[in-house]
């Protein structure tokens, strides 16, 4: 998994969009990515559009906040 999040629901589904949480998988880790076997996996599934969108600004924000923290 390469910038892994926690993913929380925010409010209800309303026409095929939701509001989510986006939190770092390992908050205390500043590593990006991880090995994960293939036997610990439960579900994959795509996610709606709007998902992706805010999933994509939680990475970017967490990559400029850990190049201002290597500063």
């Amino acid at each position: 998994m390469v910038y892994p999040f926690k993913i929380t629901r925010s409010g209800p589904i309303r026409d095929g969009q939701v509001g989510v949480i986006f939190e770092p998988w390992k908050f205390f880790s500043s590593d990006s990515s991880y090995l994960i076997g293939y036997d610990k996996i439960i579900n994959m599934c795509s996610p709606l559009p709007n998902v992706i969108e805010q999933y994509k600004q939680a990475v970017d924000t967490l990559i400029k906040t850990l190049a201002e923290q290597q500063q």
